[in-house]
């Protein structure tokens, strides 16, 4: 009797999907919902408030060279967790110490940005790559289809629950470090 090998790469599909909705949409287009709410409480200027933004775009491309390198050394797996360890180390820092601009550029700008870096394209733009041939763009589209969808639900759902919790911030990077954990159980299911 043979057994014949499912394919699986389209079950990966799936979980590269959520973990590109879930790495991308609650830190980045969550985060810049939740900033907002911060700015309103941390004193700083609006070219402060930009900076974090500024920080984060050049952590989330310089930071490609290391992923690269995890990628290569530790496999893809574990380049996922590390995305979501970092994302939590951002989230947290930011929930429990943010109280300054510069506690916001390191916990936005550096730690966010390379777990977001560590937790998304790069990780699943490889994944696809090793497992797809023939249907290669098909399978690496809906991939990343994920960070369009999450930037079209993820800001509103967070707005409404920061809204419904009297602008709490802090709660806002809280439900970030929950997402991360999440991610991070499914980075270990691939």
């Amino acid at each position: 009797m043979t057994s014949e090998r499912r394919f699986y790469g389209w079950k990966l599909i799936f979980f590269l999907w959520l973990l590109d909705f879930l790495n991308i949409g609650f830190p980045l287009y969550g985060g810049a919902v939740i900033n907002t709410y911060m700015l309103r409480e941390i004193s700083m200027s609006r070219s402060a408030f930009g900076l974090g933004f500024s920080i984060l775009n050049f952590f989330a491309g310089t930071s490609s060279i290391l992923v690269g390198a995890s990628i290569v050394r530790w496999g893809i797996r574990q380049t996922f967790a590390i995305g979501s360890a970092l994302l939590l180390a951002g989230a947290l820092w930011l929930s429990l110490f943010a109280s300054r601009p510069w506690h916001y550029w390191l916990g936005f700008g550096v730690l966010i940005a390379t777990g977001i870096n560590f937790g998304t394209i790069i990780p699943a733009a490889t994944a696809v790559t090793r497992w797809f041939s023939r249907y290669r763009g098909r399978a690496m589209a809906v991939t990343l289809s994920a960070s369009g969808v999450a930037g079209l639900f993820v800001s509103r759902l967070l707005n409404g629950v920061l809204t419904a919790n009297g602008g709490n911030w802090r709660k806002g990077w809280t439900i970030v470090a929950g997402v991360s954990v999440l991610s991070s159980i499914i980075a270990f299911l691939l």
